[in-house]
């Protein structure tokens, strides 16, 4: 949280991505993310405690580069899906008008 709360989250490429797509961040957010993070942040909140600084770094670019990553094909899966479905909805119309 407290990475969340400084100016360093403004400079991350998840806050990137959250400012240009807000909304298919925040349906990646309820649906994927939001569970992992409520069953995980009181073991990594202790791992913290314990890691030297420079792990924690570390372990801060690699979680927002795995983050920006899923991401990316969340959005991809959702792209396609909503092509699929606008096909399958395009395939219908001309069918309909086929047959009258």
């Amino acid at each position: 949280a407290d990475v969340m709360l400084s100016s360093y989250s403004q400079h991350t490429l998840s806050y990137a991505l959250a400012s240009a797509f807000p909304a298919i961040v925040q349906r990646f957010y309820d649906s994927v993310l939001e569970p992992v993070f409520n069953a995980l942040v009181p073991t990594l909140t202790s791992i913290k405690a314990l890691a030297p600084q420079s792990v924690v770094y570390a372990t801060l670019i690699s979680g927002n580069l795995i983050l920006a990553t899923a991401f990316g094909i969340y959005a991809m899966t959702i792209s396609a899906a909503t092509l699929c479905n606008g096909l399958a909805l395009a395939a219908s119309v001309r069918l309909l008008r086929c047959k009258q």
